[in-house]
């Protein structure tokens, strides 16, 4: 499955999301991480600025966000 991750520069769960992200790919669990910076673009910010991280998938269903979990985004993709 890919996955879009939204994210911002100097956000530590950001930064902890996507080594979670990492073990996920590293698993063959997430076949492809799409990285968007929601700095690039007013309305990412207006939809994501409090919830970064964001986790979704291609359909646009949000598997995690704020503190995002191995659990979590392991126990979404097997659903």
């Amino acid at each position: 499955m890919e996955v879009h991750f939204y994210t911002k520069e100097n956000c530590s769960l950001c930064e902890q999301a996507e080594t979670v992200l990492n073990m996920l790919h590293s698993e063959q669990l997430i076949t492809c991480v799409h990285r968007i910076d929601i700095g690039e673009s007013d309305e990412l910010i207006e939809r994501f600025q409090l919830r970064i991280p964001v986790v979704a998938a291609n359909d646009g269903i949000v598997l995690a966000e704020g503190a995002v979990s191995y659990g979590e985004i392991a126990a979404s993709l097997s659903s």
